[in-house]
């Protein structure tokens, strides 16, 4: 039997925009988060996009996320506004749940600073909070709709967003600065959509002739010169040079360069910037590992089977010839970015691979250690 790839994404994403977060994000950070996202989809996923206060605006229907799609998704972070009286977060959720695609792994991002708050009258309000627990919220999990909700304030009703995220298996998090907010996108960008990436080491990595397209994200230290990137001729580009050049694009807001780079040359590249755990070098190729049987949520001492599979346009590559022969690794890291616990793979079914020659590299991990965001990389 071929070996399954893991479900395509699809992210549903809510964009708080009532008047309090004129307080709550008097930047509008939730702009450059947006075009953060709008820039890591990777296009095999599915998206949509919606602005919520006291009504639901839709920006972006439910579609394929296409080069256009990315770039609407990127230019819509533009309307991004604070204006809306009220913060009808059961209508938001209810907009959201509908227009899945099939067979997808559907996903749902809340970001709001805000309670449930549909008009002056408290009563009215608390009616609106019994109808997200007892129906918005049901029926999400019947449709097997994971809600990631990201608290924008100390304010929030950090009660009520965490119970929506753990009730359907979704993860609830919170950012208090710029930088926090993009750090937060970066890793529900990576637990719903995660995107194929190159290792880097010392800031440096390599690119080969398959890929047709790199992004960077960058973290900038404080204080710290602008960033440069060494491409493999051994010339530097920064943000000024970038703007000049057709295949690259650089955006350098909320405290993070974020850069893509069509038709990327093969060779050897520097980040000329300070190290980041959270810096990355995702690309876009034909030739993919997918990873499936991960849940998002996963709690402490909880025993997790999961599997990597080779793809090649989108399809698991069934070779044993292959398969056997390739070095296969997973490894856990926790919120500090230590690797906790480390695996070599196979295909010829010793431990932990369950059945050899199904191209299929499976593992067992068993997490034990504080709450926080760990990480897999395989």
């Amino acid at each position: 039997m071929p070996a399954p790839a893991a479900e395509r994404p699809e992210l549903h994403v809510l964009i708080d925009v009532s008047g309090s977060m004129k307080k709550t994000d008097p930047e509008n950070l939730r702009e450059p988060a947006l075009r953060l996202l709008g820039d890591l989809v990777p296009e095999e996923s599915r998206v949509r996009l919606d602005l919520f206060g006291s009504r639901i605006t839709s920006v972006l229907p439910a579609s394929e996320a296409t080069p256009e799609t990315k770039r609407a998704m990127r230019q819509a972070a533009a309307r991004v506004r604070s204006d809306e009286p009220y913060t009808d977060i059961p209508a938001a959720l209810d907009a959201a749940n509908g227009d899945w695609g099939e067979e997808t792994a559907r996903n749902v991002i809340l970001l709001s600073d805000g309670k449930v708050d549909i008009s002056p009258d408290e009563a009215v309000n608390a009616r609106a909070t019994a109808r997200l627990r007892a129906e918005v919220i049901p029926a999400l999990i019947d449709a097997e709709v994971q809600v990631h909700t990201v608290a924008l304030s100390e304010g929030a009703d950090q009660a009520i967003l965490t119970e929506i995220a753990e009730r359907t298996g979704g993860l609830a998090l919170s950012a208090r600065s710029n930088e926090d907010l993009q750090r937060v996108f970066l890793a529900l960008f990576e637990a719903t959509a995660p995107r194929t990436g190159v290792p880097l080491v010392d800031n440096r990595f390599r690119v080969d002739g398959s890929i047709s397209e790199l992004t960077l994200v960058v973290f900038r230290a404080e204080d710290a010169d602008p960033t440069r990137i060494q491409i493999p001729d051994g010339g530097e580009i920064d943000i000024e040079i970038a703007g000049t050049l057709a295949d690259w694009r650089w955006d350098d807001s909320a405290g993070r360069d974020l850069i893509t780079v069509r038709d990327p040359p093969a060779g050897s590249w520097r980040i000329l910037a300070a190290e980041d755990p959270d810096n990355r070098a995702l690309v876009i190729t034909d030739l993919k590992l997918a990873m499936s049987g991960v849940p998002s949520r996963i709690f402490p001492g909880e025993v997790v089977d999961g599997t990597l599979v080779l793809t090649n346009h989108g399809e698991p590559i069934v070779e044993p010839r292959l398969t056997r022969d390739i070095e296969a690794n997973v490894a856990a890291h926790d919120p500090q970015d230590t690797v906790i616990e480390a695996l070599e793979l196979n295909d010829i079914g010793a431990d932990p691979d369950v059945l050899g020659g199904d191209s299929r590299y499976d593992f067992r991990l068993r997490l034990d250690g504080d709450t926080g965001i760990y990480t897999l990389e395989g």
